[in-house]
């Protein structure tokens, strides 16, 4: 099953220029298609080896492939929603993920993944029980209960060691082309044996630099040539942003 979507205006926020209809295409072992009382097509169900692929002109090719899903299909034409169920991997470029669930929404320009989802590009890896794309804007939510990994040469932020960094908390939203990360509500940041803890800690990938804000408690140890000297501890008031690095 294929659709094919008119042009995006110029200007479009997100959207480069001259962009060109986006495509869809989606294919299974079993396709079924439900009608609605006046006799029009309202979901395509898939069943087996399901696999989605959508291009858009400017940008890299998406794919998805899941054991089952579904595709709401309005009177107006074309797709409005797609969910992905089982085994969901995902795949645009260097940028990857994967869910036990998927949704897709053509309006808004979003995905969400649900159930141990994860989310990996170039730069850093993030876990977490739900994660939100929005296309548009490259913004990225997850929350409850999050954990990331920065690799050591292509990370966000400062580099406190010469190993990956590591960061869990509550919530993250982030921004893929503004290079910004934001994690809040029990925010801790390890690599190596360097430790930060903070109500929320944001990494900023073109200054590489690191803010903490909230109940700030730092532990950086000293250099191998001061291995004797006791490591250095930052404690400081609920509203300071940093340890002096």
């Amino acid at each position: 099953m294929e659709w094919t979507e008119a042009a995006v205006p110029a200007g479009t926020q997100g959207v480069p220029a001259h962009s060109e209809g986006a495509r869809t295409k989606l294919q299974a072992d079993k396709l079924e298609m439900e009608f609605g009382a006046e006799g029009k097509a309202k979901k395509l169900i898939a069943t087996g080896n399901v696999s989605t692929e959508r291009a858009v002109g400017g940008k890299p090719v998406q794919t998805a492939t899941a054991q089952s899903g579904t595709a709401q299909l309005p009177a107006s034409g074309g797709w409005s929603q797609m969910d992905l169920q089982g085994n969901v991997r995902l795949q645009e470029g260097d940028r990857s993920g994967q869910a036990e669930h998927a949704t897709f929404v053509r309006a808004t320009q979003t995905a969400l993944l649900a159930g141990k989802a994860l989310a990996r590009d170039a730069a850093s890896e993030t876990q977490a029980p739900r994660i939100i794309f929005v296309q548009t804007t490259g913004e990225i939510l997850a929350e409850g209960g999050v954990r990331s990994t920065e690799f050591s040469t292509k990370g966000r932020g400062a580099q406190l060691a010469p190993v990956p960094a590591s960061i869990s908390a509550d919530r993250m939203q982030a921004n893929s082309k503004a290079g910004r990360a934001l994690y809040t509500g029990h925010a801790r940041l390890w690599q190596g044996d360097s430790v930060m803890e903070a109500d929320a800690i944001e990494l900023l990938r073109d200054t590489r630099a690191m803010n903490a804000t909230g109940n700030v408690r730092a532990v950086f140890p000293q250099t191998t040539g001061q291995s004797r000297r006791r490591p250095w501890v930052c404690r400081l008031a609920p509203r300071s942003r940093s340890c002096g690095m």
